[in-house]
């Protein structure tokens, strides 16, 4: 939430930071998420989340997801969100990540093996 107008119209006070929740993706027979799409993410557990997706943690600002790593599938996690101009303390509990797309293509038993292999600018068949 770059955009100081954009942070004004969802409510958002002055020094206050977070993300916008666009979309929020549901497996087959998912229960309800605690986030919903509209909501601004301020905090996951103590780390308050700033304008880029960013967390400050042991002095450094990482991503998000490094706050993501500390937490285990089947956790209980504490989520300070602002929805509909109000701000919001909910208990979320994680599970498994579900990717359109597999973000590893040699992990859950996919394997793809590529017909050539390029290196140094040459590639062999």
């Amino acid at each position: 939430l770059e955009s100081s107008s954009h942070r004004e119209a969802l409510g958002l006070e002055e020094g206050e930071s977070g993300v916008l929740i666009s979309e929020v993706n549901l497996g087959p027979g998912d229960p309800p998420s605690a986030l919903l799409a509209g909501d601004v993410l301020l905090q996951v557990g103590e780390y308050k989340v700033d304008n880029f997706g960013a967390v400050r943690m042991l002095g450094q600002r990482v991503a998000l997801s490094a706050a993501q790593d500390l937490y285990y599938v089947g956790d209980i996690v504490r989520l300070r969100v602002r929805r509909q101009g109000s701000v919001h303390e909910l208990k979320a509990d994680l599970r498994p990540s579900t990717h359109l797309v597999p973000r590893c293509l040699y992990g859950e038993g996919v394997t793809i093996e590529p017909e050539f292999f390029i290196f140094a600018g040459l590639v062999f068949v």
